[in-house]
């Protein structure tokens, strides 16, 4: 043979130890030796039947003949019948010896030089050694395959029977094969704890359904208290009837699986717990484009959108109002797989923009077709920028503040020289007027003439206003000088005192004053008690010609979430025409005969809530009476003092 088989013809088989010529002719002689017996019978029955003698006939003769004919005949045949048994005798012995060494040697085929009979047979048998050369060779290459397999991805097989429990596990030899081993008569869920309670209950589900099942992790226990994690997947396998006989797949010691899996669900909870709006993009490398497939809570709140509404979305929606460069530099750096920082804008979907800072990291290793990337939104940038450029602004308010804090010392200090030089320097020679007309009108009063008398009484009338201008001025600037101290105000129970001190001093009028209960307020309860002492005394003393007076102190909203605390009358009232005279000093819309007074008390009320940030106004008719609003902490929330 020349294709890798054994030849048989270099090795003939040992001559069999029967030779088959010698008694096919002593077979032959017998015959003949046996023929002749019954010719000598047969003469004699012959002899008796043709010779009355008893002599031998013609018909002896014949008979004679026939049957020496015929024992050589039968002498031949014999003889080549047992040459043909030995040839067959022999080519057997061959094949017979050829196929005791086919076991062992794959190579090995029957001799095709035998007899034509046996040569069918020959051919159907080395047909059958070669198929059996190939099969062995195919699974020789498959058991290479799948000790690869194991030994390469850490894989083993295994077999369960009707009842679920390990019966066949087979694996590369390698560390974890005594774990493997311990598993056998064992079910799954014996000696083991599932990772995740769900999929666990959704694993015996499936095999009551008898489903398949992928990646089933459950934790295991060694004997010496080390866990480990396994990793299964598995199909039912059926029998030729039908009948299930159990399930087979694969598993894997997956310790690191596991804690890779881990990483990336925290990793995945994390971000979308994130504060920072991000968007997990795909490129589109055709289109010079990408597109997203997930958003974190923050880029759905962002967006308004839900997460299929912003897959659907085209980046120039989600982005609109972004510069055209950034959008082309975001899709090339993406295109690439590298990082990128930009400013751009995310529009909502009620067309609400939102500046933000863009950056774009890649995710390397995602297993995706196109290069994938993590967006981030971030709106704080913008809003720090904000707040810094804000910060800047108040810091030079602060700094401007500042300076005007020095002038207001300064000029402080020069208001307190100027109250010293009124009270001391104007108040002296006042006083000696008024001292020296008060010993004219007493010494010569009786002598004088009444034109006389009259000119010093205004004289004295003169000094007494002069000194109580001077002693309001005083007051004025006290109130400028005097600090804040700021604290909880109950305003109805300071308008009640108010109204009572009046009432004590002019009991005899009817007015029906009507407080608001619980107006409170921050602020100087004794700066505030002089706002309200001017207001109500205004209002007592321009009602003083009805005959019954109506005042009231009330707040209102003012519409821009403030309070508003409002002081009315049904008194004289005044042409609103003047009202910017209102509140300068010694400005009067009424003649001292009529309404008396210094003409600073309203400038008093505009100095103390201005000191509390708020503003005063009024409105009026003349005989209609008046309302004076005033308003506090217009530019501040709480009622800390600034100044």
């Amino acid at each position: 043979m020349t294709d890798g088989t054994t030849d048989l013809d270099s090795n003939p088989p040992p001559p069999s130890r029967t030779t088959f010529g010698l008694p096919a002719i002593v077979f032959s002689a017998a015959t003949g030796v046996g023929s002749l017996v019954l010719l000598m019978a047969s003469l004699d029955w012959i002899g008796a039947a043709d010779a009355p003698g008893g002599g031998p006939g013609a018909a002896w003769w014949l008979v004679v003949g026939a049957l020496v004919a015929t024992s050589f005949a039968a002498g031949l045949s014999l003889w080549a019948a047992f040459r043909r048994v030995r040839e067959l005798e022999a080519a057997l012995a061959r094949c017979a010896d050829a196929a005791a060494r086919m076991p062992t040697d794959p190579g090995m085929r029957l001799p095709i030089d035998v007899v034509a009979d046996l040569q069918p047979m020959v051919r159907s048998l080395n047909h059958v050694a070669e198929l059996r050369q190939t099969a062995g060779t195919m699974i020789a290459e498959r058991d290479a395959h799948l000790d690869g397999l194991r030994s390469l991805g850490g894989l083993a097989y295994w077999q369960q029977g009707p009842d679920l429990r390990y019966e066949r596990i087979e694996r590369a030899a390698g560390p974890g094969q005594e774990r493997y081993a311990g598993l056998l008569g064992t079910r799954r869920w014996d000696e083991a704890r599932p990772v995740d309670a769900s999929s666990w209950d959704e694993h015996r589900a499936r095999l009551q359904r008898c489903e398949t099942f992928d990646r089933l992790l459950s934790i295991r226990r060694d004997a010496d208290g080390t866990y480990w994690v396994l990793e299964e997947s598995g199909a039912p396998r059926y029998g030729t009837d039908g009948l299930m006989l159990g399930y087979h797949g694969v598993m894997r010691i997956a310790d690191a699986t596991l804690a890779h899996r881990d990483r990336e669900r925290l990793a995945l909870a994390a971000l979308r717990a994130s504060s920072e709006a991000t968007l997990l993009v795909e490129a589109d490398p055709a289109r010079n484009h990408w597109r997203a497939f997930w958003a974190n809570v923050a880029a759905r709140a962002l967006f308004e959108r839900s997460e299929s509404e912003i897959g659907q979305c085209e980046a120039e929606e989600l982005l609109k109002g972004t510069a055209p460069a950034v959008l082309d530099r975001l899709a090339l750096a993406l295109a690439e797989s590298r990082p990128m920082r930009g400013e751009g804008v995310a529009v909502d979907r009620y067309g609400h923009a939102h500046p933000v800072a863009l950056r774009l990291e890649p995710l390397r290793g995602s297993g995706s077709v196109h290069p994938r990337a993590a967006l981030v939104l971030d709106r704080m940038v913008p809003q720090l920028t904000s707040l810094r450029e804000r910060i800047e602004r108040l810091d030079q308010l602060r700094r401007g503040e500042g300076r005007r804090h020095e002038e207001m010392r300064a000029a402080a200090s020069e208001l307190e020289s100027f109250s010293y030089t009124v009270s001391h320097d104007l108040r002296a020679p006042l006083r000696v007027v008024d001292g020296f007309a008060r010993i004219l009108l007493e010494d010569y009063g009786p002598t004088l003439e009444a034109p006389a008398r009259d000119h010093m009484n205004r004289i004295l009338s003169a000094t007494a206003r002069m000194n109580a201008m001077i002693e309001a001025l005083l007051r004025l600037s006290r109130l400028s000088a005097q600090p804040l101290l700021v604290e909880p105000v109950d305003l109805s129970r300071l308008a009640q005192q108010v109204i009572d001190d009046l009432r004590s001093q002019d009991p005899g009028r009817a007015v029906n004053m009507v407080i608001a209960p619980g107006l409170t307020t921050r602020g100087d309860r004794a700066l505030l008690r002089v706002v309200l002492e001017n207001l109500i005394g205004n209002a007592w003393k321009f009602s003083a010609r009805k005959q019954v007076a109506e005042i009231g102190f009330s707040a209102y909203p003012d519409g821009a979430g403030r309070t508003a605390y409002c002081v009315s009358d049904n008194g004289a009232g005044f042409d609103m025409r003047f009202s910017d005279r209102l509140f300068g000093v010694f400005q009067r819309l009424h003649s001292t005969s009529e309404y008396p007074g210094t003409g600073i008390g309203l400038a008093t009320v505009q100095r103390v809530v201005r000191r509390h940030r708020g503003h005063v106004w009024a409105e009026s008719e003349p005989g209609a009476g008046s309302r004076f609003w005033f308003t506090l902490w217009d530019e501040a929330e709480s009622g800390a003092n600034t100044e």
